[in-house]
C-alpha cells in the first residue's frame, strides 16, 4: 500500500501520545534520566529518535564552545573536550516541560520513518550536497525499525573510496536498494503505540477513495441463426516437416547468436576512439571513476550482482597495458555473462575503458 501523510492528522497525533506518555511517567517522577527514556514507550524506535534529538541538540550546543582567546584545535583540548563529554553523556537528567517536545517530535519522526522510510532518510539524512559516510553510519545506532534496509544502503556507500559523497548519488542508490525490500515494521509500531494511544491509520493518511463500480446493464442476448459451414477437409501434415521445424528454429537462433557476437566483436575492436568519452577527457583509473551508483548499476546489470566479479575485473581493465588488450578482457566478459549491444552499462563503461588510454 502506498501511504501519503495527513501532516495535520500525524501532528495532532504525536502531540496527544506525547502528553500522554509523559503524564503517566511525570506523575511519579521530576526528571528522566537516559535509562529511563530507552524504556519509555514500547516502541524502541521513538525511544531512540528521543535520544538522538538530545545528543543532536547537545552537539551543536559543544560547537558553539568557541572563544577567540583560546586554541579549541590544540589536541590536548580536544581529548579534554571528548573526555568531558563522553563523561557527561552518563548523567542525562530532563524535566517534563522540556522532554514532552522531544517526545512529541521522535513520535512523529517515528511513525513517518516506519511507513515511508525511504522518504524520510532522504529529506532528514541526505538533506545537504554532499554527505560524509561517517555521519551515515553514526546513525545507525538510532535506527531499530527497516534495520535491514538501513544495512544495505550502508553496505553500498561503504564501498565508496570518497569520505564525502554526493546526496543525488546517495539518494539514487537509497532508492534502488529499497526495490529489493520488503517493509514489515509498519504493523509492529502500529501496535506498539496503540498501548499508550490507539494508532488509528485513517487519521494519520490520507486513504485512497474506493470508488463504487457500477454492475454492467445485462443486455438482452442476440438470437443466433445457425448457417450450415461447409465441412472442410482436415489438413495432414506430414512427419518430415514436423520433424524439420525445431531443426530450422536452432539455425534461426544460432544465426542471432553469431550475428549478435559478430557485433559486439566489431564494437570491441573499433579502431575509431568514441568522440564523446575524447570530449570527456583522460580518466587515471577506471575505478575511480565509477561513482557508487554507477558501480551498484554495473555490479546488478553487467555481473549478476557479484561485486567481486566486478571488483576483479575492474581491475584487470586497469592493469592491462594499452586499450586493445583491455577491449579483449572485456570482450571475454561480455561473452562468458552474456552482455547485450544493447545494455547502457556496457556502452558506459567501454567509454571509461576509452578515455583511460586516451
Amino acid at each position: 500500500m502506498d501511504y501519503k501523510l495527513n501532516l495535520a492528522g500525524l501532528e495532532k497525533y504525536s502531540s496527544a501520545f506525547a502528553e500522554k506518555a509523559c503524564t503517566s511517567f511525570f506523575s511519579s517522577s521530576s526528571l528522566i534520566t537516559g535509562n529511563q527514556i530507552l524504556k519509555l514507550t514500547p516502541a524502541e524506535q521513538v525511544n531512540f529518535f528521543i535520544l538522538q534529538e538530545i545528543f543532536e541538540k547537545w552537539k551543536q550546543e559543544i560547537n558553539h564552545l568557541q572563544s577567540p582567546y583560546f586554541d579549541y584545535e590544540h589536541p590536548e583540548v580536544k581529548e579534554a573536550l571528548k573526555a568531558f563529554v563522553n563523561k557527561l553523556s552518563n548523567f542525562i537528567t530532563v524535566k517534563q516541560a522540556d522532554f514532552t517536545p522531544l517526545v512529541q517530535k521522535a513520535c512523529y519522526n517515528a511513525i513517518w520513518f516506519s511507513f515511508l522510510p525511504v522518504d524520510f532518510i532522504s529529506k532528514n539524512f541526505l538533506n545537504k550536497n554532499f554527505i560524509k559516510k561517517e555521519e551515515l553510519k553514526e546513525k545507525t545506532k538510532y535506527i531499530k525499525t527497516h534495520k535491514a534496509l538501513y544495512d544495505n544502503f550502508l553496505a553500498v556507500i561503504e564501498q565508496e573510496p570518497k569520505d564525502e559523497i554526493p546526496s543525488t548519488d546517495l539518494y539514487r542508490v537509497l532508492n534502488q536498494v529499497s526495490q529489493q525490500y520488503t517493509a514489515n515494521d509498519q504493523s509492529t509500531i502500529a501496535s506498539q503505540l496503540s498501548a499508550i494511544l490507539s494508532f488509528e491509520t485513517d487519521k494519520i493518511f490520507i486513504m485512497p477513495e474506493v470508488q463504487q463500480i457500477a454492475k454492467p446493464v445485462e443486455q438482452p442476448k442476440p438470437v443466433e441463426v445457425k448457417q450450415e459451414q461447409p465441412q472442410e477437409k482436415p489438413i495432414t501434415i506430414e512427419a518430415s516437416k514436423q520433424e524439420q521445424e525445431p531443426e530450422k528454429q536452432s539455425t534461426l537462433n544460432n544465426q542471432f547468436i553469431n550475428k549478435n557476437q559478430s557485433i559486439l566483436n566489431d564494437l570491441f575492436k573499433g579502431k575509431t576512439p568514441d568522440p564523446a568519452a575524447v570530449a570527456k577527457g583522460k580518466i587515471a583509473s577506471i575505478k575511480g571513476a565509477i561513482s557508487i551508483n554507477k558501480k551498484y548499476l554495473f555490479v546488478n546489470s553487467l555481473f549478476k550482482g557479484n561485486t567481486e566479479s566486478f571488483d576483479k575485473a575492474i581491475t584487470e581493465l586497469d592493469n592491462a597495458t594499452d586499450e586493445q588488450s583491455a577491449k579483449n578482457i572485456a570482450q571475454n566478459l561480455a561473452t562468458q555473462l552474456g552482455w547485450e549491444k544493447s545494455k547502457e552499462e556496457m556502452k558506459e563503461l567501454l567509454e571509461l575503458l576509452t578515455r583511460k588510454f586516451l
